[in-house]
């Protein structure tokens, strides 16, 4: 019965064992799983054979000792959850609003002002403030260090506390209007904590969304696949929404929620309706901004972020919208000259140029292409691109009476799960509006065909001088492209502690389950051999 139950114990590990070593995509641990299983199958099979000769009790004794050195190794990497730390906030006014949970409610600090934390005797590992506007630098006093803070202009700001401290000082020489305020221990921080990127050096994508939620709603779907498919997209939105309190916060939480980490660029254009573009570029130029502003506007992101896809709005604003017309416009005419350096030449000075591979927008007539954003991601648990981006709006409170919500979700008698259930204003329909890399191969439907990610691109090789006698034949290699169907899998190799993602409340087991048929067969002995005389 016991050579039975330990054979059967064999194939189920060897089962387990092959399934972490063949689903390394699905983010399941492999390193330290496989060594675990590896370890109880030869303990099982040697348990089970009575032909084999006995193993010595200190060989016996080293594999407990090596497997609990590698749980030494896994477990303190594991994730453990950050505590929310109950700090004593000192500050001139009303410091509960700091601490009541809304980003509605925020507390004007005057110039000079300072916040002293108490942490009591918790150590503080990080702070996350939430500013109701865009700070100017600030300093945050931990002691035997004072930090710089604030200089990545981020209105949700996390700063990491480097040093062993209990109390701080947060000083805001120019004054601040914050929201909220938190005081964390070490460990992993809750979702709830942005702890935001600076933006991109170089996309792959750059997404001109006109208003936030334009990228979860007429975009929809476009951030998640990228995301998922590993590419580096940055947001760049044309209008900024601080004539409010609350529409700043969603739009971050909204990037935050399908996964966007790099801060977006958030334009100094007001948010004005009109129907036509004579009409947008009327009321616009009453507030000051003419037509070259937001042509300059686009050339500039252009030039920084040099993309290799960019996707803009229709030509006729969706449903009219005067602004998403205008940033069309500027977009169509910043392609043709964002490569001259002689036009708009401070950021050609501040940037270099760029002239953009691929531009798709939305609803474009020609060249036609129809994105598929219902099917299953991986990185997100199977949920689809569009389920995703649902995720993203919902954050956009302000907005949920309006239209958009019915046009996004439907209604309770008609829902809307699928992308391709909207036929006006499709999220899925776009259109090649310009190329310098050839014509998409009908029925791909992928934006990045014909396009080398810039993660998958191969930096060049240095100079070599070749002496004058030598001739050396060029050889020219193609590189590989990357399609939604062929993206190339990353080769990093996560550090043990890391697990590829396996929670530790599976590899602990396991490696109980390892020492228990140590033990088992310390005791025990190896079945059917008999004792000794």
């Amino acid at each position: 019965m016991r050579t039975k139950v330990i054979l059967f114990l064999q194939k189920f590990l060897g089962g387990l064992g092959g399934f972490f070593q063949e689903a390394p995509q699905q983010g399941v641990g492999r390193r330290p799983t496989t060594f675990l299983l590896d370890s109880a199958r030869i303990l099982c099979y040697h348990y089970a054979n009575p032909s084999r000769k006995e193993i010595p009790m200190r060989r016996l004794v080293f594999l407990p000792v090596l497997l609990l050195a590698v749980l030494a190794v896994i477990l303190p990497a594991a994730a453990v959850p950050a505590a929310r730390l109950d700090a004593v906030i000192t500050v001139s006014g009303e410091a509960a609003r700091l601490t009541d949970g809304k980003e509605s409610t925020y507390l004007n600090l005057p110039a000079g002002a300072s916040i002293s934390v108490d942490a009591g005797g918790s150590q503080i590992a990080g702070i996350y403030l939430v500013f109701d506007r865009i700070p100017a630098a600030w300093q945050c006093d931990a002691g035997i260090s004072v930090l710089d803070c604030g200089q990545n202009g981020f209105l949700h700001e996390y700063v990491e506390i480097p040093v062993a401290a209990r109390t701080l000082t947060l000083t805001f020489p120019a004054g601040a209007a914050i929201a909220e305020l938190s005081v964390w221990s070490a460990g992993e921080l809750p979702d709830t904590v942005q702890v935001w990127q600076p933006p991109l050096d170089e996309a792959d994508l750059l997404l001109f969304s006109t208003h936030s939620d334009d990228e979860h709603l007429f975009f929809a779907g476009i951030l998640p696949d990228c995301i998922d498919r590993g590419l580096a997209a940055q947001v760049v939105y044309m209008t900024q929404h601080f004539d409010t309190h609350n529409r700043p916060h969603e739009q971050l939480n909204g990037l935050w929620a399908v996964g966007v980490r790099n801060y977006p660029i958030v334009g100094p254009f007001p948010d004005l309706y009109s129907t036509s573009l004579a009409a947008a570029r009327t009321i616009y130029a009453g507030q000051g901004y003419k037509e070259d502003a937001f042509i300059a506007y686009a050339v500039e992101q252009i030039r920084r972020f040099r993309p290799q896809v960019i996707v803009g709005h229709d030509v006729n604003g969706e449903y009219n919208h005067g602004a998403h017309i205008v940033n069309t416009a500027a977009l169509q005419k910043a392609l043709e000259v964002s490569a001259d350096a002689s036009a708009y030449p401070d950021s050609a000075a501040k940037w270099g140029v760029w002239d953009v591979p691929k531009t798709y927008l939305h609803l474009w007539p020609e060249r036609t292409v129809t994105m598929n954003w219902d099917k299953p991601l991986a990185y997100y648990g199977g949920m689809t691109a569009f389920q995703v981006s649902n995720l993203g709006y919902n954050e956009h409170y302000s907005q949920h009476w309006t239209w958009f919500t019915r046009w996004i979700r439907g209604t309770t008698a008609a829902p809307i799960t699928a992308a391709a259930q909207i036929a006006t204003y499709s999220p899925c329909a776009y259109g090649l509006y310009r190329t310098t890399v050839g014509d998409d191969t009908p029925g791909t439907n992928d934006f990045f065909e014909h396009i080398i990610p810039y993660a998958a691109q191969t930096p060049p090789e240095p100079e070599t001088t070749v002496p004058p006698e030598t001739t050396v034949a060029p050889v020219t290699t193609a590189p590989p492209v990357t399609t939604a169907e062929t993206t190339a899998e990353s080769t990093a190799v996560p550090a043990l502690g890391e697990a590829d993602g396996l929670p530790v409340g599976v590899i602990l087991p396991l490696g109980v389950v390892v020492i228990l048929i140590i033990a088992l067969g310390s005791v025990l002995g190896p079945v059917g051999r008999k004792p000794k005389r």
